[in-house]
């Protein structure tokens, strides 16, 4: 579903000032979780790394 920020923005406006705050918080939780890689990411990475050229790894 697509959602238009125009709407988001609309409905942001509609709240109370304490929640807009709530709201915005939130956003950025989202944003943070969506860039943020899972635990034990840069070991898969690592381990890649190494397997690609050759390496032993444990």
């Amino acid at each position: 579903m697509v959602v238009r920020k125009e709407d988001i923005h609309n409905l942001v406006e509609r709240l109370p000032e304490d929640d807009q705050k709530t709201v915005f918080d939130f956003m950025q939780y989202l944003l943070n979780r969506s860039t943020k890689k899972p635990d034990g990411w840069e070991k898969i990475v690592y381990i890649q790394a190494i397997d690609s050229r050759g390496g032993i790894y444990k």
